[in-house]
């Protein structure tokens, strides 16, 4: 087993945990408002504890609510709110998944540009020839993974 490999299930088993849960979506006003105002924190009390203005404040909570708002702004203002600020990239689903489907899409199209060029030549391919040279074609992707994401 290679180090990508070995990285990639360790971080499945970290993130399956995640992916099992509901996670709650942001709310339209952006998390950063909506616990200040839970906490019956003003803007300029925000502002003062993050060190910046009421304006300032104000500024990057409607930033947050757009969805334009940096990740030091946010660990920031979190902090000014007794608060951590967690990031992260929660896949669909599991990494080892994600790189299989890959494999196989790949490999589909591969033996289908084999089998479409076969039957050009009066040589079709029978389906169960077709499926073997698909898991052949995503048995050696799967060895030479720095070839999984280039388009074919």
């Amino acid at each position: 087993m290679n180090w990508t490999t070995l990285r990639r299930r360790q971080l499945d088993d970290q993130l399956s945990t995640l992916r099992n849960q509901e996670l709650p979506s942001r709310p339209d006003q952006g998390w950063i408002r909506t616990i200040r105002e839970a906490l019956g924190m003003s803007l300029r009390q925000l502002g003062e504890r993050a060190g910046m203005t009421k304006a300032s404040a104000a500024q990057m909570e409607g930033r947050e609510a757009e969805g334009a708002i940096t990740l030091h702004s946010m660990q920031k203002l979190a902090a000014a709110l007794e608060a951590d600020f967690h990031y992260f990239v929660l896949p669909r689903c599991g990494l080892e998944e994600t790189v299989r489907k890959r494999a196989e899409l790949l490999a589909r199209r591969l033996a289908g540009e084999v089998s479409d060029s076969m039957a050009l030549e009066d040589q079709a391919t029978s389906e169960d020839r077709l499926r073997r040279l698909i898991e052949h074609h995503a048995v050696r992707i799967l060895e030479e993974e720095r070839t999984l994401w280039d388009d074919v």
